[in-house]
């Protein structure tokens, strides 16, 4: 398995957990609670991370994606989590991973098979 096929294995793992995590709740529901804010924020956390660890390559082949924001994100919940903003977490979760699941998985099938 390459780096760059473990990470991106990694981040959809997480973005399947983080879509989880809220597949029964509302908006309301997800702001209102702590259990699952703070189980999307571990794996916000994660996906983060692993996405930091992609080759330059891999995140160059689709600038369309924020990858600031995704490499920030884990700056702001680790050691600005005053800062965090439920909304855009629940936002995230439901407008923005599904492309970076796109994108991984059309990345994964791209990579040369061993």
């Amino acid at each position: 398995m390459t780096p760059d096929e473990r990470w991106l294995r990694d981040i959809l793992h997480n973005i399947a957990l983080a879509r989880g995590f809220i597949a029964d709740l509302n908006e309301a529901a997800f702001l209102e609670g702590d259990l699952h804010f703070y189980a999307v924020e571990a794996a916000l956390l994660k996906i983060s991370e692993a996405e930091r660890r992609l080759s330059p390559d891999m995140t160059e082949s689709s600038p369309d994606l924020p990858w600031g924001a995704i490499r920030a994100i884990r700056n702001i919940i680790a050691h600005e989590y005053q800062r965090v903003d439920r909304r855009i977490i629940w936002r995230t979760v439901n407008t923005d991973l599904p492309k970076l699941q796109a994108f991984a998985k059309n990345a994964l099938a791209r990579l040369p098979k061993e």
